[in-house]
C-alpha cells in the first residue's frame, strides 16, 4: 500500500492547517482529498517540493505494521503529558512514604537523638540522588513513548530535558502558592494551637493545587512537544519566544511570592533565596536560549538544551551537599 496524505502528516505531526498553508490550498480541499484516500497529483507535488521530500516518497510502500495515525496529535499529546507527569509525580514521592515509614520506628527504638540526626542526613542525600535519577529517566521515557506512538522523532527527543525544567519553571507560581498556603497557616497554628484545623485546611488546599499543577504541567508539554514537530524555523522560533516569556515572567512572580513566604517564617534562611535565585535563574536562561538557539549554531543549541536543563535538574544534589 503506497503513502497516503494521512501517512505523510502522521509522519511530519502537522495538521491540515499547517500543510494547506505550506501549500497554498484550502484545509477543505486537502481534507477531502485525503478522505479521498487518493493524493491528486498536483498536491503530492506541491508536497514534494515545499517539504522537500523524495520524488518517489507517495509511491513507497508503507510498512505492514505502520504507526496507526493519530488524528488530533495535540489532545494525545496532552493526556500522554497528563498521565507521565501523574506516575513521575508519585514515583517521587516514593521516599517521603519510606520516611513516613522508618522516621516512627526510630523514634520508638533509638536511645538517642543523635541516630535520627545521622538517618536524617543520609536520607537527605538518597532522596536528591533519586530525585535525580528518577528525572534523567522519566525525560527519556517521556520521549521515547511519545515517539514510539506517534512515529515522529527529531526534536520530540532533543527536548527531552525541557519536558522537566520548563514546565518546573512556568508552573513555579502555583508552586510557590502552596508552600505560601503552608507557612500561613502553621504561623497560625503556631501563635494560637485551637487553630490547628488551619493545617488540616491548608493540605487540602496544597492537594487541589497539586492536581492544579499537573494540569498545567501537561499544557506546557503538549506545547513543548507541538513545537518540536514544527518544521517552520520561523514558527517555531516565535513559540520558543512565547514560552520564554511566560517561564521568564511566572519565575519572576514565583521568586516574589517565595521571598514574602520566607518572611513570614520564624527563622528566614537566606540560602532557601539564594537557592531561588539560582534555580529560576536557571529555568530562565534554558527558555531564552532555546528560543535564540538555531539549527545551524550547533554550539548553542548543545548548550541550551543539554548542558544547563542538566545542571538544573541536578540543582538539588548541588544545595543538598552545601548544607552537609
Amino acid at each position: 500500500m503506497a503513502k497516503t496524505l494521512i501517512d505523510f502528516r502522521a509522519e511530519k505531526g502537522l495538521y491540515l492547517k499547517d500543510v494547506a498553508e505550506t501549500i497554498g490550498i484550502t484545509e477543505e480541499e486537502l481534507s477531502k482529498a485525503e478522505s479521498s484516500g487518493n493524493t491528486p497529483d498536483y498536491i503530492t507535488q506541491k508536497l514534494i517540493v515545499a517539504y522537500n521530500l523524495p520524488e518517489d516518497y507517495f509511491a513507497e510502500e508503507i510498512a505492514v505494521n505502520p504507526v496507526k495515525p493519530i488524528k488530533n496529535l495535540k489532545a494525545y499529546f496532552f493526556k500522554a503529558s497528563l498521565g507521565w507527569y501523574l506516575v513521575f509525580s508519585l514515583v517521587l514521592c516514593i521516599p517521603m512514604w519510606i520516611d513516613g515509614i522508618i522516621t516512627p520506628i526510630i523514634h520508638m527504638n533509638a536511645n538517642t537523638i543523635g541516630a535520627l540526626n545521622i538517618y536524617k542526613e543520609i536520607y537527605g542525600i538518597i532522596s536528591d540522588v533519586f530525585t535525580v535519577v528518577a528525572i534523567f529517566v522519566y525525560c527519556h521515557l517521556f520521549a521515547k513513548h511519545i515517539m514510539k506512538k506517534t512515529g515522529l522523532s527529531g526534536d520530540i527527543y532533543k527536548y527531552r530535558y525541557l519536558y522537566e525544567v520548563i514546565p518546573s519553571g512556568a508552573t513555579a507560581v502555583i508552586t510557590a502558592l502552596s508552600t505560601l498556603i503552608t507557612t500561613m497557616a502553621l504561623k497560625e497554628t503556631l501563635e494560637d494551637e485551637s487553630k490547628y484545623y488551619f493545617m488540616a485546611i491548608a493540605g487540602g488546599i496544597s492537594f487541589v493545587i497539586s492536581i492544579v499543577l499537573m494540569v498545567i504541567a501537561a499544557f506546557i508539554m503538549t506545547h513543548l512537544l507541538n513545537t518540536a514537530i514544527i518544521e517552520d524555523v520561523t514558527f517555531k522560533a516565535k513559540r520558543h519566544k512565547t514560552m520564554a516569556i511566560i517561564v521568564t515572567i511566572s519565575s519572576v512572580l514565583a521568586f516574589a511570592i517565595a521571598i514574602f513566604a520566607n518572611t513570614l517564617e520564624p527563622y528566614p534562611t537566606y540560602d532557601a533565596i539564594i537557592r531561588r535565585i539560582f534555580v529560576y535563574g536557571i529555568y530562565i536562561a534554558v527558555a531564552w536560549l532555546v528560543y535564540l538557539s538555531k539549527d545551524n549554531n550547533k554550539t548553542k543549541t548543545s548548550f541550551a538544551f543539554e548542558i544547563l536543563p542538566i545542571i538544573s535538574i541536578v540543582d538539588t544534589l548541588l544545595f543538598g551537599l552545601i548544607s552537609l
